[in-house]
């Protein structure tokens, strides 16, 4: 079956929260938006979430580690850039929390 004939499943964003923050630090992690970026210079691209939390902080999470937190700054432009160093891109749209 090829990628196209495949079905694909969206995730509310429910779910996508149950499921990417651990339950123990679901209530401590109050999140307001993530970007996914990618290392598109490797095959199968590499992926990192940009997460900005409510606390005001930005901390990068690492899916294939339990998405543990990697980096973390005051500021989005110091996330970004520690992304852009090496070489990742940002894929184009953003997930928001539900209020």
């Amino acid at each position: 079956m090829s990628g196209i004939d495949r079905e694909l499943t969206l995730e509310t964003r429910t779910s996508f929260s149950d499921k990417h923050f651990p339950r123990a630090q679901k209530s401590e992690t109050e999140w307001e938006f993530a970007e996914i970026w990618a290392d598109t210079l490797i095959s199968p691209p590499y992926i990192l979430m940009l997460v900005k939390e409510k606390s005001g902080k930005f901390c990068i999470h690492n899916p294939a580690q339990n998405y543990k937190v990697i980096f973390t700054s005051d500021d989005y432009e110091s996330a970004k850039m520690w992304l852009l160093e090496d070489e990742y891109e940002r894929l184009n749209s953003r997930i928001l929390q539900e209020v």
